[in-house]
């Protein structure tokens, strides 16, 4: 039976079940207690790094910021056992801090005592995985929109479901423990190129969230752990591309002219920091590459994002014509459209027909009071809400199971009362007929106040 302190499978067993990545290709623990030392060369190369990052898009208006994400060891040092806890160290403090410009270091977000401090409210690490948890994520997010100037309450806002899962920790070690972890739920439509790599080198993975808290483009750099940020950010950006390099993208970067840029390491990785100047440029690598069968959806994805600037038709075209869109209203949760309506923004929509709908997936079976919808229409219409009860047999909506509101010209504040019986899936035909119209809201309502009411969960193609 394996003990705290044992090493098994490059995996350090800590006390009450906590794991941690041991050696593995940066051979982390050599580097937290000393046995190693960066070389100059990596350390002079993090600072030229973050200086000529931080200058680039400081001439250029863009707010910046570099996460270097702390070692979960030095997070939980009371999970070690004694002798191990009182010998290790930052790698970041103790070699590379000294050597950032003073002019720079306000660019870099090193969050160890923040983990620290919050971990007796909630774990910013998985128990049995080398990453971040989603509190860990959203905390990240929390202090990056801080020193961007932003509204950090939206992130606490961003969705998530509880699973038990195990973790790459305890799959090296071979076990099947569980473990109770907030996943992140998520609200864009994404595409991403990660299944036709052997790995994750030169992952890309682009979102795009037409109902974005903020109307802003946000462009990751970095490694697994940011990627961990991506839910939460593509709730919050209109549109964010993230892309698996330890060194700055420019090409990326000139195209997709982001409002916003975070790059980011982890702890273990300062066992060797490349340089900038000896990068590649991950978007070309693959370029011609026959063995690189990328999906159709993320190929057009990424030349319209890539168009936004220079070609801004490529990309309003693309956006629109997005078909099956989720759409996410704080009041209900996920929808999805049909390809009759098409959402510009966060209200703004365009209905293409005389039945545009929004189907929404109710995560369990629920006896809901009311539906309430804020919305515009430019003309007399009806607007209706179908809902199934999920019987077997039952065709899923019809008109006997439905509910129309004439709705006037201009805005109109509707409460549809439905059935008093459990119901497993709605569907809302905002206006019957073409044109532009605004859904500020969607809301679920219980009969008796206070009562918890079901949410829409995401659906996918």
């Amino acid at each position: 039976m394996p003990q705290s302190g044992d090493v098994l499978s490059n995996v350090l067993i800590g006390n009450d079940g906590w794991l941690f990545l041991f050696s593995g290709d940066q051979d982390e623990f050599d580097y937290l207690t000393g046995a190693k030392i960066p070389s100059d060369e990596s350390i002079n190369n993090l600072a030229e790094n973050i200086k000529s990052r931080s200058s680039f898009l400081s001439a250029r208006n863009i707010p910046y910021l570099h996460v270097i994400f702390p070692s979960k060891a030095l997070v939980y040092d009371e999970k070690l056992d004694e002798n191990m806890r009182n010998n290790i160290d930052s790698i970041y403090m103790t070699h590379y801090h000294p050597r950032v410009d003073d002019e720079f270091r306000s660019n870099i977000m090193y969050p160890v005592e923040f983990y620290r401090d919050i971990k007796e409210k909630s774990d910013p690490f998985k128990k049995l995985d080398t990453h971040i948890s989603y509190d860990g994520a959203k905390f990240i997010v929390d202090e990056i929109l801080k020193k961007f100037g932003l509204d950090s309450d939206f992130a606490g806002a961003a969705p998530y479901e509880t699973l038990d899962i195990t973790g790459d920790l305890a799959t090296m070690l071979g076990i099947s423990d569980l473990w109770p972890e907030k996943i992140a739920t998520r609200t864009a439509l994404s595409f991403d190129n990660l299944h036709a790599l052997p790995g994750n080198t030169n992952n890309i993975e682009i979102s795009c969230n037409k109902f974005a808290k903020f109307d802003k483009r946000l462009l990751l750099v970095g490694d697994s752990f940011i990627k961990e940020t991506l839910p939460i950010f593509s709730y919050l950006f209109s549109d964010v591309i993230y892309v698996r390099s330890p060194n700055f993208q420019n090409d990326i970067f000139n195209m997709f002219s982001p409002d916003f840029v975070v790059t980011s390491g982890v702890e273990r990785y300062l066992s060797y920091v490349p340089s900038d100047r000896d990068g590649y440029s991950v978007l070309m690598t693959k370029y011609g590459d026959a063995n690189y069968p990328v999906s159709p959806p993320f190929a057009e994805a990424l030349r319209a994002q890539l168009s936004w600037k220079d070609f801004p038709k490529v990309y309003k075209d693309w956006i629109v014509r997005c078909p099956g869109i989720n759409v996410y209203f704080d009041g209900i949760g996920h929808g999805r459209c049909n390809d009759q309506l098409a959402a510009e923004n966060r209200t703004l929509f365009w209905s293409h027909g005389s039945d545009p709908q929004i189907e929404f997936a109710l995560d369990y079976a629920d006896n809901i009071g009311f539906m309430d919808v804020e919305i515009t229409s430019s003309a007399e219409t009806d607007a209706q809400v179908f809902f199934s009860f999920g019987e077997e047999g039952e065709a899923k909506f019809t008109e006997e199971r439905s509910i129309r509101y004439r709705l006037s010209p201009g805005f109109n504040r509707v409460e549809f009362e439905l059935p008093d019986r459990p119901v497993t899936s709605l569907r809302l035909d905002p206006v019957e007929i073409s044109g532009e119209l605004n859904i500020f809201s969607v809301t679920l309502r219980p009969r008796l106040q206070g009562q918890a009411v079901a949410r829409a969960k995401l659906t996918r193609c």
